[in-house]
C-alpha cells in the first residue's frame, strides 16, 4: 500500500486520540491551574535564589579583595 492509500485509514485514529489528549489537558488545566501557578512561582524564586547568591559572592570577593593585607 502507498502512503497515499494508508494515512486516511490512520487519520481518525490519530486524529481522535489527538482529541482526547487536547480534551484531557484542557480538563486538567482548568482544575489544576492553581499548581501550575505553583511551579512557575517556585522557578522564579529559584532564579532569583541563585542569582542573590551569585551576587553575594561577587561582593563577598570584592570585600575579601579590598581588605587584604
Amino acid at each position: 500500500m502507498s502512503p497515499a492509500e494508508v494515512i486516511p485509514l490512520l487519520l481518525p485514529q490519530i486524529g481522535c486520540k489527538l482529541l482526547l489528549t487536547f480534551l484531557f489537558f484542557s480538563i486538567a488545566y482548568n482544575h489544576f491551574q492553581w499548581l501550575s501557578m505553583v511551579f512557575i512561582e517556585f522557578a522564579i524564586v529559584s532564579i532569583e535564589n541563585r542569582l542573590f547568591s551569585w551576587e553575594s559572592m561577587e561582593c563577598r570577593n570584592d570585600f575579601n579583595k579590598a581588605f587584604k593585607i
